[in-house]
């Protein structure tokens, strides 16, 4: 009996092992290079965010300054993701440059 629950503990431990490191996990999801400015810097839409990094469910906020009736914000989170150097984490839906939003990161 005492070698059977010493064998279930090596496979319960492998296996927590395995998935004991979310930004690992992460790395391994698929990227996109939606992120790169291919076109330059436009002076269209200017803006920045309050932060430059947040944890999961910590607020940000985004300034932005525009000529456009509407706007877009996506989010990328940055790394390696198989050499794409990104992969988007949010869309929001088009914006109104006249009224305030927030959302949780």
């Amino acid at each position: 009996m005492l070698r059977r629950v010493a064998v279930f503990i090596s496979a319960l431990v492998l296996a927590i092992s395995a998935h004991a490191n979310p930004i690992q996990d992460e790395n391994k999801k698929t990227g996109s290079s939606g992120w790169k400015l291919l076109q330059g810097r436009s002076t269209d839409i200017e803006g920045y965010a309050s932060l430059t990094s947040v944890n999961i469910g910590q607020p940000i906020s985004f300034f932005v300054s525009t000529t456009s009736s509407t706007y877009d914000i996506e989010i990328y989170r940055m790394g390696y993701y198989g050499g794409a150097g990104g992969r988007e984490v949010f869309e929001s839906p088009s914006l109104n440059p006249f009224l305030a939003m927030g959302w949780p990161a």
